[in-house]
């Protein structure tokens, strides 16, 4: 009797836990799904058109994961529209930090935001700058690469952190030989020829 009533418990556990498994994939597929029609944004769709995706969006997206994806998918949207709002991008940005703060290209779009609106690469722009990298020193190659060629576009206000963290970022970039083709062109394409030389110290080093 005893070995059928731990069989039956058992066996409602595994259904439970099989239901609960499903209900988790059906609902990162519903976000992504949601997410994905954002992504899906072209300059030609209309402020309507935008503003309903939008909305079915933030209707579909509860969590703070999720919400935080939200935030930071608008804040790509305001940039790709046009003309971009950067107001509105900074602000989204902000918000996606705000429910999760270890995002590197909220912090690295921060950066950009802070340096374009203020027109000069300001200390707050350093410091999201700084922050993008801590948060995600490891990142796709070509947010990587424009990462990397924003920070020594700025040199002469880059302190010893963040060109700490681009020497890091070139490396990675480099590992095994990788990237040398377009890491080069990235130092060619520098206005500062000592940043320009700093990329090439780091990629012709033993």
């Amino acid at each position: 009797m005893a070995r059928y009533v731990l069989t039956i418990v058992l066996a409602g556990l595994f259904v439970i836990a099989g239901a609960y498994g499903l209900w988790i994939v059906n609902g990162d597929y519903r976000d992504a799904i949601a997410l994905r029609a954002l992504d899906s944004v072209s300059t030609a769709d209309s402020a309507e058109a935008i503003d309903a995706r939008v909305n079915r969006a933030a209707d579909a997206l509860k969590g703070p994961a999720q919400t935080g994806a939200l935030h930071e998918r608008k804040a790509r949207l305001a940039l790709n529209i046009a003309p971009p709002d950067l107001a509105q991008s900074a602000e989204e940005s902000r918000e996606a930090l705000r429910v999760s703060p270890a995002r590197g290209e909220s912090w690295a779009r921060l950066a950009y935001l802070e340096a374009t609106q203020a027109g000069e690469f300001s200390p707050e722009a350093l410091a999201a700058l700084n922050r993008a990298f801590v948060t995600t020193p490891v990142e796709v190659r070509d947010f990587q690469l424009w990462r990397v060629e924003f920070a020594l576009s700025n040199w002469d206000r880059l302190d010893d952190e963040a060109k700490g963290h681009v020497r890091r970022a070139i490396e990675v970039l480099t590992d095994r030989g990788r990237n040398m083709g377009a890491v080069t062109q990235l130092a060619d394409r520098l206005p500062d020829p000592e940043a320009r030389q700093f990329v090439l110290d780091q990629i012709e080093a033993p």
